[in-house]
This record gives structure tokens, C-alpha cells and sequence, in this order.
């Protein structure tokens, strides 16, 4: 069981009154992590602390936001053992769908440098022409992600493959299945400063984690048949082996 704790203007952090939620593991109903229950109060000092960090975010060129950029995918990637661990524990869902969500979030995050790579090459090239390279001015802005728990999870479809060989009856394979779910919040409004923001759909996930599942299903499925055929005959040899030995055996009695 881990106990974990918010990250607030750079601090962990525990919720207002140490408030707190248990997650508890779908298949054997014990505690996997213990998290901060989050008020009202705590939100909008993340919000403020997140505001105040854009100052200096808004100040920082495109060559040190691609590097800071890459090296937090570097370092997420680097955590994969512990999301597949810890993603099981607290869901249920399988140890191929935990690196599947790191494997994507790292992908995210390297999509955005790209973005200020473009962004070095604009004022490269205005520098070279003599032209004011300086970015072009950005109206501040401070952005409020909310994760709804209602994202695509992935199942297991297991088949077994009859071959009708005495040593191996049938051969078993598993295929990953994606399967959405409906429920989720539609939106949500932030309030700050009296002000009310609506928030906006930034981007369908459900249609961005479909379209890398359905790239890399192809590759998955050709992986599997051919572990499953590898299973299959190495089943077969040893069986044939065993058989053998067998027959030895009686010939020396």
C-alpha cells in the first residue's frame, strides 16, 4: 500500500484537514494507495501556485522548453515498472495497458516539443533575415486538466486454437480488446477571481488512444501468433522428448 500526497507550487503536500480517499484493489479488496482528498481550498491554490509559475514559463525560450519537455518524458518512461505495478493494483486492469498509458503520456509530451522545435526554427530563420526573432506575445493563461477515472480500459479476449495433435490438443492465445466507457463528465466550470470559465474540449482522448491502439493492433496480434506458435512447438518437442524417454526407460526394464 502506498501513501501518496499532492504537488502544490513544487511542495508535497497534504489535502486541507489531511483529508483522504482509499483506493482499494478491485480483485482482493485490500488498500493499494492512499491519496489526499482534495477541497475546494487545495484546488485553487494549485491553481494560483500554477498561475504564478507561468510567469516564468511565459519567459522561457523554445530550446529550454523542448529540454525540459523531453526530459519529463525521459523521466516518466523511466517510472513504467511502477505504473505497472501500481495501475493493477489500483484498477484491475492488466500490466500491458499500464505501459500502454506511459508509453502514451511520454508520446504527448514529446508530441508538445516538437511544437517549440518549430517554434527555435521561426526564429532562427526571422535572426537570419535580420527581422525581431523575439516570440510573439501570448495572453496569459493558466490551464485546469480534471481527470474523470472514465477513460478506455483494456480487456483480455483469450481463445484456445484446437491443432488436433495428440501432444498439443490446442494452443491458447490472449488479444488485447479496447473497451470505452460512458458516464463521464461533459465539462465542467472553474471559478476564480468571481470570474466563471467554462471549460473547452481541448482534444477527444478516447478517439487519440483509439487511433494509436488500432496502429499498433496489427503488430500485437502478429506478436501473439507467433508466441503462441513458439508455445506450441516447443510444447510438442518436449512432449515428444518426455515420450522417448519413456520408451527407453521400458526397453531397459
Amino acid at each position: 500500500m502506498s501513501d501518496l500526497s499532492m504537488l502544490i507550487n513544487g511542495l508535497k503536500v497534504t489535502a486541507e484537514k489531511g483529508a483522504t480517499f482509499e483506493r482499494r484493489n478491485p480483485l482482493d479488496g485490500t488498500v493499494a494507495t492512499r491519496a489526499p482528498a482534495a477541497s475546494a481550498q487545495d484546488a485553487i491554490m494549485a491553481v494560483e501556485a500554477a498561475a504564478e509559475a507561468f510567469r516564468t514559463w511565459s519567459e522561457t525560450g523554445p530550446s529550454e522548453r523542448r529540454t525540459l519537455l523531453l526530459k519529463a518524458a525521459d523521466a516518466l518512461e523511466a517510472k513504467t515498472p511502477a505504473f505497472i505495478e501500481a495501475v493493477p493494483a489500483e484498477t484491475g486492469a492488466t500490466a500491458m495497458w499500464a505501459g500502454f498509458n506511459v508509453f502514451l503520456a511520454a508520446g504527448m509530451l514529446r508530441e508538445a516539443d516538437r511544437r517549440y522545435a518549430e517554434e527555435d526554427a521561426r526564429i532562427a530563420e526571422l535572426a537570419s533575415v535580420g527581422q525581431d526573432a523575439a516570440a510573439p506575445d501570448s495572453p496569459s493563461a493558466v490551464y485546469v486538466f480534471v481527470e474523470s477515472g472514465m477513460g478506455p480500459e483494456l480487456r483480455e479476449f483469450k481463445i484456445s486454437i484446437p491443432l488436433f495433435i495428440r501432444q498439443v490438443p490446442y494452443v491458447g492465445a490472449s488479444f488485447p480488446v479496447l473497451r470505452f466507457r460512458a458516464g463521464g463528465p461533459s465539462g465542467f466550470t472553474a471559478r476564480a477571481g468571481g470570474a466563471s470559465y467554462p471549460s473547452a474540449l481541448l482534444t477527444d482522448m478516447d478517439a487519440v488512444v483509439a487511433g494509436d491502439f488500432n496502429r499498433r493492433l496489427p503488430a500485437i496480434i502478429a506478436l501473439t501468433l507467433v508466441s503462441s506458435a513458439s508455445k506450441a512447438v516447443g510444447t510438442y518437442f518436449l512432449q515428444e522428448a518426455a515420450l522417448e524417454r519413456s520408451r527407453d526407460a521400458a526397453w531397459l526394464v
